[in-house]
């Protein structure tokens, strides 16, 4: 595998990018570490990969399938043999490059931390880091400063292993030869100074010579137009410095752009349980499922509890069957009408929905 990345760093690159994201979610210690559960699936020098892993992993697929297609999302998909062994090896391409950056002593200093921090976009304002929308962009992620660094610092230690692949390269000993023979190389020059004030008694000129050769090369004897101007330089911190602003004005000006500046879309997040149904199922299936749904509600109804073990035992999303049914945040627009609609009606902190019908099978929803 390290060949391939060596040469064709594009490869390298993609493979770094298809990573990256999951080290940022859950930090490289968490690969190396987590070596607990039930369930083994794989076994990467002698560290289980177990069913807990690769739920949450074939979970974070199914949340960007669902989110980038929408619609024409189709739980069948993530079901299929192929999706899921896809999931497993990526899992395995991940803790064999964890395991390498940690054998490796691969350590990031903090004044490199500090400069890939001072570098990304995101927190910067006028093209300089600015701490205020550092602070602002890590809280609307819902991340402290503390956990952030310890992340992208795992992250970054991870991609040493990447680059010390892509970067090394082997190279003959006739070519090194080379190379140090041109290196060591010494010349010996020599230097003759002819005055030109000493030619100029041997030099005549013919009538009109001087004259012909300044018609035929006068632009080299002009010069650029160039022009005396006055100006008066505005800087910036200078007036900043003359200009006062009170609370007061900070309200008003925060009040007056509420609504367009200082605000987010709202998200909930929620657990469900689904029954599956295929929309275009006929009505003894329909009603089997409706059955099986409305048993369950009475269940979840009389012992709330129950909620994350009835999910767990009966849910058929295998998305958020093995979480107790728990869906993280999200907004409008990401998941079916209907579903999205019955969520955000729910007022309260653990309060249950009535069965929801959607074109995957019926709900019971549960706003957490």
């Amino acid at each position: 595998m390290f060949d391939a990345v060596r040469n064709n760093k594009k490869i390298s690159q993609v493979f770094l990018a298809l990573i990256t994201l999951p080290f940022a979610f859950w930090g490289l210690d968490s690969y190396v570490k987590n070596a607990g559960g039930q369930g083994e699936l794989a076994s990467v020098d002698g560290i289980a990969i177990n069913q807990a892993e690769f739920d949450n992993a074939l979970r974070e697929q199914q949340d960007r399938l669902r989110a980038s297609l929408g619609e024409n999302y189709s739980p069948a998909l993530v079901e299929s043999l192929e999706f899921r062994r896809a999931v497993l090896e990526r899992l395995i391409n991940q803790r064999l490059l964890a395991m390498a950056t940690v054998k490796g002593n691969m350590t990031v200093p903090d004044k490199a931390l500090q400069d890939t921090i001072l570098g990304i976009g995101a927190f910067q304002k006028d093209g300089k880091f600015s701490p205020a929308q550092y602070e602002s962009v890590l809280r609307a992620q819902g991340m402290s400063q503390a956990v952030f660094e310890s992340r992208l610092r795992s992250d970054l230690s991870f991609q040493q292993v990447l680059g010390a692949v892509s970067e090394a390269s082997l190279v003959s000993r006739a070519s090194a030869e080379r190379l140090m023979a041109v290196q060591m190389e010494e010349r010996s020059v020599s230097e003759v100074q002819l005055p030109g004030t000493a030619q100029l008694s041997a030099v005549k000129l013919a009538e009109g010579a001087a004259q012909k050769f300044y018609d035929e090369n006068r632009a080299r004897f002009e010069l650029p137009a160039r022009a005396r101007v006055e100006y008066v330089l505005l800087n910036q911190d200078a007036v900043a410095s003359q200009v006062s602003v009170s609370d007061a004005d900070l309200r008003k000006e925060y009040e007056a752009h509420v609504q367009d500046r200082y605000q987010q879309p709202e998200e909930r997040r929620a657990s469900h349980i689904l029954i599956a149904v295929d929309k275009g199922a006929d009505a003894a299936a329909v009603k089997a499922a409706q059955e099986k749904a409305e048993a369950l509600l009475k269940q979840v109804k009389a012992n709330p509890a129950d909620f994350p073990r009835l999910a767990k035992d009966n849910s058929q999303d295998p998305g958020s069957a093995g979480q107790g049914g728990d869906l993280g945040f999200f907004g409008k627009g990401m998941m079916d009408k209907a579903f999205e609609a019955a969520t955000f009606n729910l007022a309260k902190e653990g309060e249950i929905s009535a069965l929801v019908r959607s074109d995957y099978g019926f709900h019971i929803i549960r706003l957490t």
